[in-house]
C-alpha cells in the first residue's frame, strides 16, 4: 500500500461529523496515546495508529507531509510539541503572525513525526522495508472494527 492510498482510507474511519476544534484535540489526543503505546511496546500494529493520527492530523491542519531526511527527534518529543502546538492555535487565540508561526511549526512536526515512523518500519541487519505493510496493517485493522466507517461509540472490537 501507497501513502496516497493509505490517506484515502484512513478518511473512511475519521469521525468528521465533530468542529475542527474537537477533531484536532481528538487527533492530537489519539497521536500522543498510541506513540506512548509504541515506545511501551514496540509493536507494529502500534505504529501504523500513530501513523493514522500523524496523516489525520496533516489533512485537518491542511499540510501536505513532506518526509524529512533527518530528525534526531524521539517520537515522544514530537508528539509532545504537536500537543502544544494544537493547544496554542485553538486555546490561547494567537494572532495573525503567533498563528503562522505555530503552522509551520506544526507542519515541520508533522514532517518529522513521518519521518520518525517511517525510520521505525525499516527492521533488521538488512533493513528490510516493512512500511507498506505497517499501512496495510492499519487499515485491515480499522477495516475489521469499523467495516461501514466510523460509528459513535466504537466499533467491532
Amino acid at each position: 500500500m501507497n501513502i496516497e492510498q493509505y490517506k484515502i482510507e484512513i478518511q473512511r474511519t475519521w469521525q468528521d461529523d465533530m468542529s475542527q476544534r474537537e477533531q484536532l484535540c481528538n487527533a492530537t489526543l489519539g497521536l500522543v496515546g498510541e506513540v506512548g503505546e509504541f515506545e511501551r511496546d514496540c509493536v507494529m500494529t502500534e505504529l501504523g495508529d500513530v501513523a493514522y493520527y500523524t496523516y489525520t492530523l496533516a489533512r485537518l491542519l491542511g499540510h501536505d507531509i513532506i518526509e524529512v531526511k533527518h530528525s534526531r527527534r524521539q517520537m515522544g518529543q514530537i508528539a509532545a510539541s504537536i500537543a502544544e502546538g494544537v493547544k496554542k492555535l485553538e486555546f490561547h487565540s494567537p494572532g495573525p503572525s503567533a498563528q503562522i508561526q505555530i503552522m509551520m511549526d506544526l507542519s515541520d512536526d508533522l514532517d518529522d513525526m513521518a519521518r520518525a515512523i517511517r525510520k521505525r518500519a525499516i527492521c533488521g541487519v538488512a533493513g528490510q522495508d516493512f512500511w507498506g505493510e505497517v499501512l496495510a496493517s492499519n487499515i485491515a485493522k480499522l477495516r475489521a472494527r469499523y467495516p461501514d466507517g466510523f460509528v459513535p461509540g466504537g466499533g467491532v472490537r
